[in-house]
């Protein structure tokens, strides 16, 4: 490995995830993922409790209608973008027609095919917006029942707020690009490719939990996949103990699952630090930051 370790700077930018792309996702996240500090008043700030709900509302969405991992995280941001720019001409009542109409511009931007535009508009959308409309009505955030009319779905508005923007870094992006510049630094090496696929499968759920209680303005996808990278190594028995402690929802390191035996393989910890920190091109000190705020904020809303 120490061998790759020193050879693997042409491989790394000759990769779809080079060290300029990653570059260019993080200017991205700085440009488009952030609050516009000019707009302090707002009309109705979206309170967490009807955030959740939305959100939980497209992780449904998401699975009726074959969204990927990465539609659903996308879904989400543009839902954050879109309130905070337009919060001062939207109410509560919105919501629920805002996340339909987010939901079918990022199903549309997936499947953008001819056979898909010309297929029945699907009712998931519509149902979906209905149930967030009847639960925000039930737990006392909206005072009347929110009519038909206002849950209809308005794919323009919402496309002229975010400026046809549609193209934002997500956890999943961030998670795709270091697992393949793993493979390319570490020459394939099977415990680092057992330990992404195990990674990203955890990563899927855990994601939506987190997602339905911290906006992208809170916590950048990049900052979330990285902190996850570093207690994800740790709870794989990678990584040594002083640099992260693996949080419940991760398991512990005893639990093995790079199989029997197999962290024991990179017995050289701090090698395995090394390969961390070219793979995310981030410092021990930054990967660390990026722990201790996930770990904060996922053990408040997880418990």
């Amino acid at each position: 490995i120490e061998e790759v370790v020193e050879n693997e700077s042409a491989a790394l930018q000759d990769c779809r995830f080079s060290n300029e792309c990653l570059e260019g996702l993080i200017n991205q996240e700085r440009v488009h993922l952030r609050a516009p500090h000019q707009q302090v008043a707002v009309n109705v700030p979206l309170p967490r409790e009807a955030r959740a709900a939305a959100v939980h509302m497209l992780g449904g969405l998401a699975l009726r209608i074959g969204l990927n991992p990465d539609g659903f995280q996308t879904a989400v941001a543009l839902l954050d973008t879109y309130w905070i720019k337009a919060s001062a001409r939207v109410e509560l009542e919105d919501l629920p027609s805002i996340c339909a109409s987010i939901g079918k511009l990022v199903h549309k931007s997936n499947r953008c095919t001819a056979q898909h535009y010309n297929q029945p508009p699907s009712p998931a959308f519509s149902q979906a917006a209905a149930w967030l409309a009847a639960w925000l009505h039930a737990h006392g955030l909206v005072t009347v029942p929110i009519a038909e009319e206002r849950r209809a779905i308005n794919e323009a508005r919402i496309f002229k707020v975010l400026e046809g923007r549609l193209d934002v870094p997500t956890v999943d992006l961030w998670m795709q690009a270091l697992d393949e510049r793993s493979d390319i630094t570490t020459g394939e090496k099977q415990q680092l490719a057992v330990f992404f696929v195990w990674m990203r499968a955890k990563g899927h759920d855990l994601m939506r939990q987190v997602l339905m209680h911290i906006t992208v303005f809170e916590f950048s996808p990049r900052s979330v996949a990285l902190g996850f990278l570093l207690h994800g190594s740790r709870a794989a028995g990678l990584t040594r103990r002083g640099l992260a402690r693996p949080m419940h929802w991760l398991g512990e390191p005893t639990e093995s699952i790079l199989g029997p035996g197999s962290p024991a393989e990179l017995s050289d910890k701090d090698l395995m630090i090394q390969l961390l920190t070219k793979v995310t091109g981030a410092g021990e000190l930054e990967l660390q930051e990026h722990a201790l705020l996930l770990a904060g904020m996922a053990n408040e809303f997880l418990g």
